[in-house]
């Protein structure tokens, strides 16, 4: 079969190459989310913020994930399509823009890295069909909302929201496989992420005055539960509230923690999540973590 032989090919070392290839001008894609999603959503507030007053918007630039051209945050000019390559251009430039010879965040390689190796591990672990697909997004979406929540504090509906369908819609398509959890499984997960951090937020809010997180983190964990169910919601939040612990506890000794931000918990969230997530389809955890 034509597929049997794709997949094939893509073992080898041309095809692993490929797989890469698209990981990090994927990765490069998301970038351009991370930084851009952020601004169009506070505009499309301001605006509808401005316009309930009546008073007339500002004209301001376009700006979307496609238009304009890729620039250079701290001087906006144009960046040449040279020094677009995935990876190759950030170690090229030794991390500085060629124009203003300000630095370039770490972030813009890193989270192409990422991309690519989590493509490969979600291929290697299940080949190149459905839950390849499906994982893939999983993974991707969580990665974009760890670096927007570490870069901005909040996470947008627009990436939340969809993580909680897909993952419902997820165990439907596979509610007769070996890996995944059943549709049953994911809608009692997501109502109970979503109501247990919610009571969680309300009490803090109670005790301190203040919420205790966002409604984001709120939506996150409703995604959490859809996609893993109720069994193995608590184990995530564990390992990831365990990790920002660790994670806080060395600022601390670094003396560099603000009690005023707090640690953002949404990367936490998807590294754990991301972790159980190919530990759980691989039969590495205990079986009754999987039912």
């Amino acid at each position: 079969m034509v597929v049997t032989e794709v997949e094939l090919w893509l073992y080898t070392p041309s095809g692993v190459l490929l797989l890469v290839a698209f990981g990090l001008v994927f990765g490069s894609f998301l970038n351009t989310v991370i930084h851009r999603l952020p601004l169009m959503l506070q505009r499309d507030e301001t605006r509808y913020v401005l316009e309930s007053l009546h008073i007339e918007p500002p004209a301001l630039p376009r700006l979307s994930l496609s238009q304009p051209a890729s620039f250079c945050p701290n001087c906006h000019r144009k960046i040449h399509k040279v020094n677009l390559i995935p990876l190759v251009s950030w170690f090229w430039l030794r991390g500085r823009c060629d124009s203003c010879n300000q630095p370039i965040s770490v972030r813009y390689p890193l989270v192409e890295a990422l991309t690519a190796l989590l493509v490969l591990l979600a291929y290697f672990q299940y080949g190149l069909n459905v839950h390849f697909c499906f994982s893939v997004f999983f993974c991707l979406c969580l990665l974009t909302m760890a670096f927007i929540d570490w870069e901005k504090g909040w996470l947008p509906d627009v990436l939340t929201v969809p993580l909680i369908g897909v993952g419902l819609l997820y165990s439907v398509v596979n509610a007769s496989g070996l890996i995944g959890v059943s549709p049953t499984d994911a809608i009692v997960g997501a109502f109970v992420g979503y109501l247990v951090f919610s009571a969680i937020n309300f009490g803090y809010k109670l005790w301190r005055g203040e919420p205790g997180m966002g409604g984001g983190d709120v939506k996150l964990a409703a995604a959490i539960g859809a996609w893993f169910g109720w069994v193995m919601l608590p184990v995530v939040v564990f390992a990831a509230t365990v990790v920002a612990t660790v994670f806080a506890i060395f600022l601390i000794g670094l003396r560099r923690y603000d009690r005023r931000t707090g640690i953002r918990y949404a990367p936490f969230v998807s590294i754990a999540a991301i972790l159980l997530y190919f530990a759980r389809d691989t039969g590495f955890l205990p079986h009754y973590l999987t039912l």
